[in-house]
């Protein structure tokens, strides 16, 4: 019950936020980010029948659809309501929350459960998202659905079939919505293969399979529309881009952008290079400019890669909204540090079950550390994070408790220990 009423306050301050910063039917604010108008204009065009197309009517594949499939029911339903899109928006931004807090309390404990739903509700870089059209909320929303549905499957005895392969679906939605998560298929075998050693069975990794299958069968429609509409066999058209845009001579020479994205248009007006004619042709190219420049830069590849990690790690990011500005940084400057202690504590404790929140962290680190680094990236994977951060305050909290407890003589201290060893344990 507290739970849900943590997720219905953070739906209600989200809901506040939208009304009082962005409108709630507000057209999308391209100047908080673009990429909102490419999303706009594909549910567009599929709320008129046109298929999955630019604003001109052409296929496309820029963006993976994911998001878009998300929000459509909402576009389609209502005639194309702004205000529709953003309550559905606001609705996963809590309903991610609850869920957030439900894996917490299955892993580790109740008290566990309610820091990290009040975390991720309190987050600034979790609720910001929630007020624009772009992809963080819904991935957020079905991974931290996939994460608790994995965790019900795998300590479930019996009929835990189904609820895999509805986790499985639910890791589809994920790779859909940000195509870079594909990463975790490895390792995702490795949690199957460790789940089925620990317990000597066959039955985890056939259910494993099952929940790779499920994914698989969401994915592969796309990638296959993709080959065949497109001639660009994959699940989008833009990891050329982001490649050439965190590795070009700009990004080298330049502090203010080093280990951040450059626009494509900014980089190929400062070296004289024109991309051609067509979405798979230029994004093709792009990646071939990249390629050619990682190439030609071995020996300075170590020093950009360094500065890509530096921009996702850092509490400073670079905007100029001053509110958005400290918001982040005060609240990663709180929150780091809570982070890497619940890693350390949660890999000892239940290592496999951490690895479902460990996973995407570690794929993150390796497409910043080839592609670049924006803070999105990083507030992406607040539902990853809060639950290692939970169970690093609860650990606090129990130790202070136990060193505060009303109990002087040796013996009682040495019982009060024992005990709070085995709850900690359980």
């Amino acid at each position: 019950m507290t739970l849900c009423v943590i997720a219905l306050a953070a739906g209600l301050l989200r809901l506040g936020m939208t009304v009082a910063f962005v409108g709630l039917d507000a057209p999308p604010d391209v100047g908080a980010s673009p990429d909102q108008a490419e999303y706009d204009a594909i549910l567009q065009q599929l709320g008129t029948g046109n298929g999955y197309a630019k604003a001109d009517g052409q296929p496309t594949a820029r963006r993976a659809p994911g998001m878009v499939f998300t929000l459509l029911p909402a576009y389609a339903i209502t005639g194309g309501s702004y205000a529709a899109a953003r309550l559905m928006l606001i609705t996963l931004s809590a309903l991610t929350c609850l869920l957030a807090g439900l894996s917490a309390a299955r892993v580790f404990n109740p008290r566990a459960g309610l820091i990290a739903a009040g975390l991720l509700a309190l987050m600034p870089g979790h609720g910001y998202y929630a007020m624009h059209l772009l992809s963080e909320t819904p991935f957020g929303f079905w991974l931290a659905l996939a994460v608790w549905l994995t965790l019900i499957a795998v300590q479930r005895e019996r009929k835990q079939w189904p609820v895999h392969a509805l986790a499985g679906l639910c890791w589809g939605m994920a790779v859909l919505t940000k195509p870079q998560f594909i990463l975790l298929a490895p390792l995702a075998a490795v949690v199957i293969g460790a789940h089925a050693l620990r317990h000597l069975s066959w039955r985890p990794a056939l259910s494993g399979a099952l929940c790779i299958a499920a994914a698989s069968a969401v994915v592969m429609p796309w990638y296959v529309r993709n080959a065949v509409v497109l001639d660009a066999p994959g699940l989008s058209t833009i990891g050329g881009y982001g490649l050439w845009a965190g590795n070009n001579e700009l990004a080298l020479d330049d502090p203010a952008w080093r280990g951040r994205a450059i626009p494509t248009s900014r980089i190929e007006a400062a070296l004289g290079v024109k991309l051609p004619e067509g979405e798979a042709a230029s994004d093709a190219r792009a990646k071939q400019y990249a390629k050619a420049f990682m190439s030609e830069h071995r020996a300075d590849m170590p020093r950009l890669t360094m500065w890509k990690l530096y921009r996702l790690v850092t509490p400073f990011q670079a905007t100029e909204n001053r509110a958005v500005y400290w918001a982040q940084a005060i609240s990663w400057i709180g929150l780091a540090p809570l982070l890497f202690a619940g890693i350390i504590i949660a890999l000892h404790r239940r290592p496999i079950e951490s690895l479902l929140w460990l996973g995407p962290i570690v794929v993150t680190l390796g497409v910043t550390l080839v592609f670049f680094a924006i803070i999105r990236y990083r507030d992406t994977l607040l539902p990853s994070m809060v639950p290692f951060a939970a169970i690093a305050i609860d650990t606090a909290w129990r130790r202070i408790m136990t060193a505060n407890a009303p109990c002087s003589t040796a013996p009682c201290a040495e019982i009060g220990h024992q005990e709070a060893g085995g709850r900690l344990a359980a």
